[in-house]
Order: structure tokens, then C-alpha cells, then sequence
């Protein structure tokens, strides 16, 4: 995707353009988020960055080098070089901190009631009543 936006920035794509339909063309082809940085000489005499950001984005520590992809590629353009970096999460990315908290029984443990070997007095009640009927 780097070098596709290099591409086509130096085709004559004016950058904001260029770095937002990158941005967009990466999230709905399933990206859980993703940054476009451009920076260099994009329009007047002086450096710049430009940064494009969308959805979910992981910037340091040990999840951002593990689940973002990151590529990068250079356009060389009349006024000077641009840098394009693109950095995406992958589609279905499960993070650190999203967890799934499982029932008792979806793990294999007995319920609470049983476990702890206590009846609650309505349970006591409707089992006698229960019991008195099958008499």
C-alpha cells in the first residue's frame, strides 16, 4: 500500500486526496485501523508531516510490533522526496486487553450452587413440593 500511495503521489495526486483513499481502501478491505504518514516536501518550500488515521492503532510497546504491519516507500517528486508510511492492523486482531469471560459450565466446573454444597431455601422448598407431588 506504501507503494501504491508513492505511486500515486508522484503521478501528480494532490496528497490529502491520496492519503485519505489509501486510508479509506484499507479499512474496507477488513482492517481493524490504520495510519498513512507522509513526510517531506508535500506542497511549499518547507518539511512536513502529514499524518491519516483510522480505527484502531497501536503505537509502542510490544502489541504494536507484533499486530501492526508496517511498509514503507519513497516518491520523488519535483519539489523534493516524500516518505510514505502505512502501518495497518490486521482484520480480526484480538488485543491484550479484550477479554471473553466464559460461564461455569462452558468450562468443564460445576455451578456455584453445587460447588459450594448450600441450597438456597427456595431451591429446599421446591424440591420438597417437587418430591410431595411424585408421592
Amino acid at each position: 500500500m506504501a507503494s501504491r500511495l508513492a505511486s500515486s503521489l508522484e503521478r501528480g495526486w494532490f496528497f490529502r486526496r491520496a492519503g485519505h483513499s489509501t486510508v479509506q481502501n484499507i479499512m474496507d478491505a477488513g482492517a481493524r485501523g490504520c495510519i498513512v504518514i507522509l513526510s517531506g516536501k508535500i506542497t511549499g518550500a518547507r518539511h512536513r508531516v502529514e499524518k491519516f488515521q483510522k480505527g484502531h492503532i497501536k503505537y509502542c510497546g510490544e502489541t504494536a510490533l507484533q499486530l501492526m504491519d508496517v511498509g514503507f516507500s519513497t516518491a520523488v517528486k519535483k519539489l523534493g522526496t516524500v516518505g510514505c508510511t502505512v502501518r495497518i492492523m490486521r482484520p480480526g486482531t484480538k488485543l491484550p486487553h479484550e477479554i471473553s469471560i466464559q460461564e461455569r459450565s462452558e468450562s468443564g466446573l460445576p455451578d456455584l450452587v453445587e460447588a459450594s454444597g448450600f441450597v438456597p431455601l427456595e431451591l429446599e422448598e421446591a424440591l420438597e413440593k417437587s418430591s410431595k407431588e411424585e408421592e
